[in-house]
Formats: structure tokens, sequence, C-alpha cells
């Protein structure tokens, strides 16, 4: 049985099978690709946060 054919008959087709999932002991990360994932959402928070006080003076001046 080939790689693709092991894959195909153990992956569900349309539901993921919970009961069959498996935990690690341990997760390896690259400290560089989790601090540049923070770094390009932050400016999201950052948006979030600007918007939110933008709307708040608005509505403090407005009425």
């Amino acid at each position: 049985m080939n790689p693709c054919s092991a894959y195909v008959s153990d992956t569900p087709r349309f539901f993921p099978a919970l009961r069959r999932a498996r935990q690690v002991e341990t997760y390896t990360i690259q400290p560089n690709i989790v601090e540049r994932a923070l770094k390009e959402v932050a400016w999201f928070l950052v948006a979030i946060i600007f918007i939110e006080i933008i709307d708040a003076f608005s509505r403090s001046v407005n009425g």
C-alpha cells in the first residue's frame, strides 16, 4: 500500500473523526515564525482599538 492510499483510507471524507485525534507530548516551535505571526496580527488589534476610540469620540461629540 503506498502512502497516498494509506492516507486516503485513514482520513475521514466530510466530518472529522474526533475520537481518533492524537495529542503529542511536546510541540517544537520556531520563535522567529511565532514573532512574525504576532507582528502580522498586531496591526489588526491596533486598528480595532483606533476605530473604537474614533467611534467613542464621535458619539461623545454628536450626542
